[in-house]
């Protein structure tokens, strides 16, 4: 709490008759005032528990703290991948009211100068457990009785370290489910960052190609970011494309023009990533045809023998 200068006037019996100035900014821009008990015989400071600064939102400290707290943590990232640790708070106000704040912690685990707007609110719970409105701190009410719209924008001031401003949801409705949203059942407390989805800067490891052509970039922050597509072409004529080395043929007149899209579209086949291509020659007919080739030339070289042989007759027979 920043130090403040006031003037106090008494009353002739010795109480406070009134203070000034009678409100000023607390811890985390939470607003606050200073005013004088009721019997007159101490100062009490107050925050003002709806954020709004209105009359009557104020409620002492004290108060405050004698209800139930809880604190949760979650990491959250700026546009150029920076960590930050943001911190809510539930405080317990009134039977069925909370009040969240949420503060951006430094390096040491101490409140930072950034400061999130609004930084404050309220949460009004149903008599049987379930929240029934949430409030930010601009006295928007969100929420009219259906949890699933329980939740509120912040924007967090990354612009004071050299990034973009950020808008970030605290979801507390659990998008229609109540159970797992806030809830005030008697159980013991579990509210907790679930889901964030920030990540830091990573670097690409790997990549993979799926059936439709996709190539994916893998990082090493566990992001998986599509990149390029693999595009084939057919054409009208395939047998009129010119070869030009290796597996690569090139367009002709013979051939037509290249007909291209995704794979999987328009009778494109998949690609198969990974895969080595077996050998498309029927086994079985390719044998049949090597014996039959054997045979009609065991059989031509048995004419030849024949041949031969009458030859050598009939020059026998000449002698």
């Amino acid at each position: 709490m920043s130090q403040i200068t006031t003037t106090v006037l008494f009353n002739a019996d010795g109480t406070f008759a009134s203070v000034e100035p009678a409100t000023f900014t607390g811890p985390g821009n939470v607003p606050m005032q200073l005013s004088i008990s009721d019997d007159g015989t101490s100062l009490v400071f107050e925050q003002d528990t709806a954020g709004s600064g209105a009359s009557g939102q104020y409620q002492t400290a004290a108060s405050i703290d004698q209800g139930a707290y809880h604190q949760t943590k979650q990491t959250i990232y700026d546009c150029d991948g920076n960590a930050y640790t943001m911190e809510v708070n539930f405080k317990k106000i009134t039977e069925n009211r909370w009040r969240w704040e949420a503060f951006i912690l430094d390096g040491d685990g101490n409140m930072s100068d950034i400061v999130p707007t609004p930084h404050v609110g309220e949460i009004e719970f149903c008599g049987c457990g379930p929240i029934c409105n949430a409030v930010t701190s601009d006295n928007v009410r969100h929420g009219n009785n259906d949890n699933s719209n329980a939740r509120a924008e912040i924007e967090i001031p990354f612009s004071m370290k050299g990034s973009a401003n950020t808008s970030l949801t605290l979801n507390f409705g659990g998008d229609g489910d109540e159970l797992m949203g806030v809830t005030q059942f008697a159980s013991e407390t579990t509210t907790k960052a679930v889901y964030q989805n920030g990540y830091p800067m990573g670097i690409m490891e790997n990549y993979s190609i799926g059936v439709d052509g996709t190539v994916t970039g893998i990082y090493t922050n566990g992001q998986n970011i599509p990149l390029y597509r693999v595009a084939l072409a057919t054409f009208a004529n395939e047998q009129g494309l010119d070869k030009v080395g290796g597996t690569m043929f090139r367009e002709t007149v013979n051939s037509g023009n290249a007909n291209i899209d995704p794979a999987g579209i328009n009778a494109k086949g998949e690609i198969l990533s990974q895969n080595v291509e077996m050998s498309n020659v029927d086994l079985t007919e390719e044998f049949t045809h090597l014996i039959i080739a054997q045979r009609g030339f065991q059989a031509n070289t048995r004419v030849i023998t024949t041949s031969d042989q009458i030859l050598e007759e009939v020059v026998n027979l000449k002698r």
